[in-house]
């Protein structure tokens, strides 16, 4: 046993009765650590009122050197545009005025706040501040891993029918259990209004650990609210993107085999993008769950009209995806009105070791 384990002892520290074997041992010392202070370490009105409001959004920031980039202050000038008192919930260790003072025009209130658990101890601290979210007809909750809005915000928002759902994603995920991806977020206001809404932010505590919070929050939201009878959905669910893309990725596979290795129009040769293809059709017909924002995002973008393109795709293209070097070229086709230097001039600033 460790060392905390026997200090907790001698301060009489009364441990739950669950612990019987090691397997509960650790997970009771890795619990998560509730703040002893508050997370909120400033907090500043913005030029815009958040009394009276009827559409809220809460956006979470972290940016470790404490800017705020040119994409983020779009992306919330955006949101005030469709109408949206905004909080700015900021996680950076520093936040000065002069990065402040970029949103400040936009927003309704700024939180600075420690850097503790995660996006949805941001959005818990923020969604406290609304005098009644009950009260509201409609809360977004969003953050800064997205580039974006590609398209008009407010008529994206538009396609959420709260006739046919409470709370609606743009994207969905079947990865361990079905949820909607939590970068962004629309509660109407049946979910508003519902006894569980406040009980599930209540219940949010500060993990430590991000695959805690998508555990217990990212995923398992989704799986408290339908339980609690609301009807969760996806402007753009997975089922049916997957279905659409079937089709057309199949006559290419069979057209491929009557064909030599050739370079197309991107300097790709088939040699190399055919795998991948294969691989990805596989995994369809297998039933494999995919994160549609990575594997499909030029097809979201240029089919489906996607507002918005995973950062992390771009910084980093986690699982390989080939051709996302085309991104700018996919945007400016299917979004003209987008300024794709704000994507370009964050990656000129944050990436290391790789081009795009």
């Amino acid at each position: 046993m460790s060392d905390t384990f026997f200090k907790m002892l001698k301060k009489g520290v009364r441990l739950p009765m669950l612990l019987v074997d090691g397997a509960d041992l650790v997970r009771c010392l890795a619990a998560p650590i509730l703040p002893r202070r508050t997370t909120v370490k400033a907090s500043l009105p913005g030029h815009l009122p958040l009394d009276g409001a009827r559409k809220v959004a809460v956006f979470n920031h972290y940016d470790q050197r404490g800017i705020v980039h040119d994409y983020v202050v779009y992306f919330v000038a955006k949101l005030a545009e469709a109408g949206y008192a905004v909080i700015f919930a900021s996680n950076c260790p520093k936040l000065s005025a002069k990065e402040t003072g970029k949103v400040l025009p936009h927003v309704a209130w700024v939180l600075k706040r420690r850097n503790i658990g995660w996006d949805f101890g941001a959005f818990k601290d923020a969604i406290a501040l609304i005098p009644d979210p009950g009260a509201l007809d409609q809360l977004l909750i969003t953050n800064d891993s997205i580039y974006g809005p590609l398209q008009d915000l407010a008529e994206v928002v538009r396609q959420a029918d709260p006739a046919q759902a409470g709370i609606w994603g743009l994207t969905d995920s079947w990865d361990r259990h079905f949820h909607l991806q939590s970068y962004f977020l629309i509660f109407h206001h049946a979910a508003l209004k519902h006894p569980s809404f406040l009980k599930f932010w209540k219940k949010v505590r500060y993990y430590r650990r991000k695959r805690w919070v998508i555990r217990d929050y990212e995923i398992g939201m989704t799986r408290f609210f339908l339980r609690a009878g609301i009807q969760c959905r996806a402007l753009l669910p997975y089922r049916s993107v997957v279905s659409e893309i079937s089709k057309p990725l199949n006559e290419a596979l069979d057209r491929s085999k009557q064909q030599d290795a050739v370079v197309d129009n991107h300097g790709n040769s088939q040699g190399q993008i055919l795998p991948y293809l294969r691989q990805l059709q596989k995994a369809i017909n297998q039933g494999r769950p995919l994160n549609q924002t990575h594997y499909f995002w030029d097809y979201l973008v240029a089919r489906k009209a996607s507002p918005f393109i995973k950062r992390d795709l771009l910084q980093r293209n986690p699982v390989g995806i080939p051709c996302v070097q085309r991104w700018e070229e996919v945007i400016r086709a299917s979004s003209p009105s987008y300024d794709t230097s704000l994507i370009l001039h964050h990656l000129q600033l944050s990436m290391r070791n790789r081009v795009h």
